[in-house]
This record gives structure tokens, C-alpha cells and sequence, in this order.
């Protein structure tokens, strides 16, 4: 199992009390790892912290705090960005501090360390992708300031890998689902809307027709992945999805027959530049990280019900 391989390793986990950076982080403390959490709590929390981790209250901005964090590490899996879209659109310079000169801050210190080294990217740097499923090979076409802030950190990884100083992977991750994720969240938050609406008895509203398509990704599986990739070489890039499209209409439909509801939902104006269709093409991932994703949407979408169930 790729958990036996952390027991007594040093890892720094950047943004690891956040949604996906605590799921991470219990895992590697469930493996007996030693880990640094650095955040900056600006939306993860305290809480999620397990007591066995050292947690580091600052940004990646700083390079002599991610330095501080660093030493002495084995690896580094830097989820630490701003992910919301509006607020990248409302403040580029923000944006860009924390997402790109944070991961080259982070890039520099596992040099420096010889930390094998993991960027948390996103298939929003490909836009509205020319080819559906969407390879690494598809052109970066970035819509938004977030997606264009996290090309330019895979820049940054690209280069340093390309200048033999570091030995890293870009996990390109889809829409990612799970408990412990923040309904009020402009990240892929669909879920735990439709979630919070279904438990509450309200019909949930869908933007748009319900016709456009993502790829779910359990937060568990994107957690394997992490640590899989900072394990051993993996692709400079990797798409980690499921390979499966789904519907929004399709995604009320499954989550109300976990629920056993029937609400109808309510339209209304669909988001101006919502991409139409993404689904991952999967194969580098089941050939370069040998993770192979066995369905486990049905029961990342009961927990995000059972988290929002009342009492």
C-alpha cells in the first residue's frame, strides 16, 4: 500500500487544513508520517488539523515561513492557492501572490531540500477544452485569473523539473467531492448546495439548462493520487479524474435517490462562461500513478448528505 510508505517521513502539506489538505493530512498521520501543515487559515480551520500534526499559521507568501516549514522535509504536496474564481476576478495581485509566487516559494525550498515535490493544479487552465475527454496533451487555454495563476505555477514546476532541480508532478485535478466541503465555497460546489437544499427539504437550483457536464472526483481518490505522485516519478503533468461525465441533471438525480427525495428543482440564468463539458482523460494517470478509481462517487455523495442531514 502506498501508506506504508510515509512511517517516519517528514512531509509538508501547504494549505493542509482545507478541505482537501485535511483529508490529506489525516491520511498521512493515519500512515505515521510526520507532518507540517502550513496555512493560513483564510478558509481552512484549525479544527481540521489532527492534533498529531504541527501545524504553521502563515502564508506561502513567505518565503522564509515555507522555508521554516520545509526543513528537513522528504516531500512537499502544496495545495495552498486561493481556488475561488470571483474573488481571483476581484483581486488579481492576491491571486497571483499566493498561487504563483507562493508555489515558487514552495518550489525553492524543496530544491534547496531535495523534497520530491507536488503541485495541486486544476483542468481550469484548460479552459473550454478543444477535445472531450481532455488529455494533458490539450492546450492551455486558461478562461479565468485563477486558471491563468495556476498555469503560471505549473510553469514554475515545468521549469525546475526541466533544469533537473526538482523532482515534481502537476496533478491537473477535476471537480473534487467530499465531506468537509464548504457549501458557501465557489469551488466546485455544486454538491454540497444540491446536498444542503435536499436535507433541508428546498429544491435546488440549477444554472443553466443541467445539461453541462463535469467530471466528480472522490476526495479520497484525489488524496491517493497525492500521495502516490510524491512517492516515486510519476508525468511532469497528470489529469486526476474519473474519465466519467456527468450531468448536472444527472448529479440531482443520483444524489436525490441516496436521499430518497423527489424535489424538483428550479432554473435559472446559466453563468456567463461556464464551460459547456469536462471530463478527464485518464490514462496517464492509470499508467504513470497506477490509480484506477472504482466508483466511489456514490459514497462521497452520501457522505456530503449524511454532513448536511440534520441533528
Amino acid at each position: 500500500m502506498v501508506d506504508a510508505l510515509w512511517k517516519n517521513q517528514r512531509v509538508l502539506v501547504t494549505g493542509g487544513a482545507g478541505f482537501i489538505g485535511s483529508h490529506l493530512t489525516r491520511c498521512l498521520v493515519d500512515a505515521s508520517a510526520e507532518v507540517i501543515v502550513l496555512d493560513d487559515l483564510s478558509t481552512g480551520s484549525r479544527s481540521q488539523v489532527p492534533s498529531a500534526a504541527e501545524l504553521i499559521v502563515g502564508s506561502v507568501e513567505c518565503r522564509s515561513t515555507v522555508e521554516q516549514a520545509a526543513a528537513d522535509c522528504t516531500a512537499i504536496i502544496h495545495l495552498a492557492a486561493r481556488v475561488s474564481v470571483p474573488q481571483a476576478e476581484q483581486d488579481p495581485d492576491g491571486c497571483r501572490r499566493v498561487n504563483v509566487e507562493g508555489t515558487a516559494n514552495a518550489v525553492a525550498a524543496a530544491s534547496a531540500g531535495q523534497a520530491r515535490f507536488v503541485l495541486a493544479s486544476t483542468c481550469a487552465v484548460y479552459g473550454d477544452p478543444d477535445s472531450i475527454p481532455t488529455s494533458e496533451a490539450t492546450p492551455v487555454k486558461p478562461l479565468s485569473v485563477y486558471g491563468q495563476s495556476k498555469a503560471s505555477a505549473e510553469s514554475i514546476v515545468l521549469d525546475a523539473i526541466e533544469q533537473d532541480r526538482l523532482q515534481a508532478s502537476c496533478l491537473r485535478l477535476f471537480n473534487v467531492v467530499g465531506r468537509g466541503q464548504n457549501a458557501a465555497s465557489a469551488y466546485a460546489a455544486v454538491v454540497p448546495r444540491f446536498a444542503e437544499c435536499l436535507c433541508a427539504g428546498r429544491p435546488p437550483t440549477i444554472e443553466g439548462d443541467g445539461l453541462q457536464t463535469r467530471d466528480f472526483v472522490p476526495v479520497g481518490f484525489v488524496v491517493d493520487c497525492l500521495l502516490r505522485a510524491a512517492s516515486s516519478p510519476v508525468a511532469p503533468v497528470v489529469n486526476v479524474g474519473t474519465g466519467h461525465e456527468t450531468s448536472l441533471l444527472e448529479l440531482l438525480e443520483r444524489m436525490q435517490s441516496i436521499a430518497g427525495t423527489a424535489l424538483q428543482p428550479t432554473f435559472a440564468a446559466g453563468r456567463t462562461g461556464d464551460i459547456r463539458r469536462s471530463v478527464a482523460d485518464v490514462e496517464t494517470l492509470h499508467r504513470d500513478c497506477g490509480a484506477c478509481e472504482p466508483n466511489r462517487l456514490g459514497q462521497a455523495l452520501r457522505d456530503v448528505l449524511d454532513q448536511h442531514a440534520p441533528g
